[in-house]
């Protein structure tokens, strides 16, 4: 399923799989349009399941999206960059957490006529702490919400 991507990410999927699995994959069919292949270099992501010590969910609705879209936040792997590396760089730019690795709930793998394009890793995370605010002026937050669940 992941043998478009890395030898370096595909090791490290079943290492992540093995050591905080069980991991759940699924394969999605998107039309050639979809806004996921708009950018072309991107061939994965990171979704952030944060769990506060309340035992809520971290969501945030970005300043494009529909009103009432709130989300889970997600941000890119970049090229040469593990799946780790990408989850904390993304946790401390969007919320200046520090979190704990719980679990590698699965990956979406998205598809379209001529294969494999893009992969989207869900990890669940528990914060340890910091004050939740964003780092990263470019990421067009509307709001950031640690109440969700």
């Amino acid at each position: 399923m992941f043998d478009w991507l890395s030898p370096p990410l595909q090791a490290e999927i079943e290492d992540l799989a093995q050591r905080f699995g069980p991991a759940r994959f699924e394969s999605i069919a998107l039309e050639s349009n979809s806004y996921l292949l708009r950018d072309a270099p991107r061939t994965s992501e990171v979704c952030m399941v944060i769990r506060r010590p309340s035992g809520r969910l971290i969501t945030m609705k970005k300043t494009f999206y529909p009103d009432g879209a709130y989300r889970l936040p997600t941000g890119g792997v970049d090229a040469g960059e593990s799946i780790r590396d990408a989850l904390e760089r993304e946790i401390q730019e969007e919320t200046n957490l520090t979190t704990t690795l719980l679990r590698f709930l699965g990956a979406l793998v998205y598809h379209t006529e001529v294969g494999p394009r893009f992969a989207t890793f869900v990890l669940l995370v528990e914060e340890t702490g910091g004050v939740l605010q964003v780092n990263d002026p470019g990421e067009q937050f509307g709001s950031i919400s640690g109440d969700c669940g």
